[in-house]
């Protein structure tokens, strides 16, 4: 099983698609997308490109198996090889 994100420091924290997943920073920060909100912009704007966490980022994105989901950064601690990331994270279904 492959993963669909890494979490790394690089400077700042970092989280990196992995695979064929694809991702996009949400910036609508008036509100929390929904799935309509992700599968209209995911696919069109989405990247492999690595983004660094902070607190409260939204994530639109398109899994390895092509479900889409939407991840939000709760916390991000540690340095090196002890980064860690937390999300409240969800998944639809197909």
């Amino acid at each position: 099983m492959r993963n669909d994100f890494s979490v790394y420091p690089f400077g700042d924290h970092m989280l990196q698609p992995e695979g064929d997943t694809k991702a996009l920073v949400w910036k609508d920060a008036s509100k929390v997308p929904a799935y309509a909100d992700c599968a209209g912009v995911v696919d069109t704007l989405g990247t492999s490109t690595e983004m660094t966490l902070k607190t409260g980022l939204v994530v639109c994105a398109r899994t390895n198996d092509g479900r889409l989901a939407r991840l939000t950064v709760k916390e991000v601690t540690g340095q090196s090889s002890d980064a860690t990331g937390i999300f409240d994270v969800v998944v639809w279904s197909r």
